[in-house]
């Protein structure tokens, strides 16, 4: 994580007001957490963040694409995304346990390093499934033979009958 020291915002001094920050995402990013589930990519953060008093919040802005196989024809694709978040950091006088949205920190803490949070957000918003309509995409980027044996096997399942099927709508139109 010491790699990633051009994520540490300094808050210490900051005075109230909004203020934005750009950052960029790339393979290398993904490559200091283990076991990312986004092995190369590149995304464009922007972070807006509110210092108030009493607490910090940050509105998070991302997209890009990652290199992922296609769950549909299993060709090389970049997988476009694009995702929001939010947080909140609250002073406290003693070090609190994080919540769900909410970061604790002491009101001499000086810096606070998103480089987790822009991870976490990533990570969070990925699709189960990883397909896009690439149909518009020069050059188009899935497998043209995968797709015609997988539309192939639809056909030939479509028209095979399944015998104990077949026996029991006899059972049903006899009665």
């Amino acid at each position: 994580m010491e790699k990633l020291g051009q994520f540490s915002i300094p808050i210490e001094g900051l005075g109230e007001g909004i203020r934005e920050f750009n950052f960029l995402l790339n393979t290398q990013f993904f490559l200091e957490f283990e076991n990312s589930p986004v092995k190369a990519g590149d995304f464009e953060a922007r972070l807006v963040l509110e210092k108030k008093s009493n607490l910090i919040k940050l509105d998070f802005e991302i997209m890009g694409s990652m290199e992922t196989p296609c769950d549909r024809c299993l060709a090389d694709i970049h997988l476009p995304l694009q995702m929001e978040d939010h947080l909140i950091i609250k002073y406290v006088d003693e070090t609190v346990e994080e919540e769900e949205e909410v970061i604790y920190i002491t009101r001499d803490t000086d810096h606070v390093n998103v480089a987790k949070y822009f991870y976490e957000c990533v990570c969070l918003n990925l699709p189960l499934i990883k397909v896009y309509d690439c149909r518009e995409t020069e050059p188009y980027p899935c497998n043209e033979k995968i797709l015609d044996k997988l539309q192939g096997e639809d056909a030939s399942e479509a028209d095979a009958t399944n015998p104990i099927w077949d026996q029991l709508k006899n059972e049903f139109n006899n009665n």
